[in-house]
């Protein structure tokens, strides 16, 4: 299996170097940050705390009641979502891509409702895996029946896993799906040159 793996990434390598360079530098980047935590000597909870009531900040900071309405079709949604993955023989959640995580429930919930209360007509998210975060982000602007959708991602190295980027969207969505590969450092700017203005933007990749 560890040969099979190693097999198929120096081909990816090989194939797209460019993207390998991007890899290492993402490695090393990641390597900078763990020292720069180290040496903080305190827990990144203190710096980066989990809000588990998010909703009531959220809808104040867009000026609503936090009784949102387009939460109780959230459920149906995600209910579907977890499905169709499973169907599939696919998991959800934690370390689902792999190694990698998909966008969990709450994640998913407070992007539904900011989709369903900012109607954007230009939506950007970095980070695809299984495409949770993608599908929630589609349906709701197929709700709306206005908007478009750019997602930034670098496929995994294991060509094996590159199957399942952007499974969780169905055919009825993608056609306001633009699916943009490669890391957010290089595609990310000449993307919002090209558009000029976004009125959405989701974060779910390394920084």
């Amino acid at each position: 299996m560890r040969i099979g793996y190693t097999v198929r990434a120096s081909r990816s390598m090989l194939l797209h170097p460019l993207q390998g360079i991007e890899r290492v530098r993402g490695r090393i980047d990641r390597h900078q940050d763990q020292r720069e935590k180290e040496s903080l000597r305190t827990p990144m909870r203190d710096f980066y705390a989990a809000a588990t009531d998010w909703a009531a900040p959220l809808h104040a900071m867009l000026g609503l009641p936090s009784q949102c309405p387009a939460a109780a079709s959230f459920d149906k949604l995600w209910d579907g979502m977890v499905a169709d993955l499973t169907a599939a023989g696919l998991s959800v959640g934690i370390a689902s891509y792999g190694g990698w995580n998909d966008g969990d429930r709450a994640f998913a919930g407070a992007i539904w409702c900011a989709v369903a209360h900012l109607h954007p007509e230009r939506a950007v998210e970095t980070g695809v895996a299984h495409g949770l975060t993608s599908r929630v982000i589609l349906r709701g602007l197929d709700d709306h029946g206005a908007g478009r959708l750019w997602s930034i991602d670098l496929p995994a190295v294991d060509s094996v896993l590159h199957p399942e980027i952007g499974l969780a969207v169905p055919q009825d969505l993608r056609s306001r799906w633009t699916y943009v590969s490669g890391t957010s450092r290089e595609q990310l700017p000449p993307l919002l040159s090209e558009l000029g203005q976004i009125d959405l933007f989701v974060h779910d990749s390394l920084h």
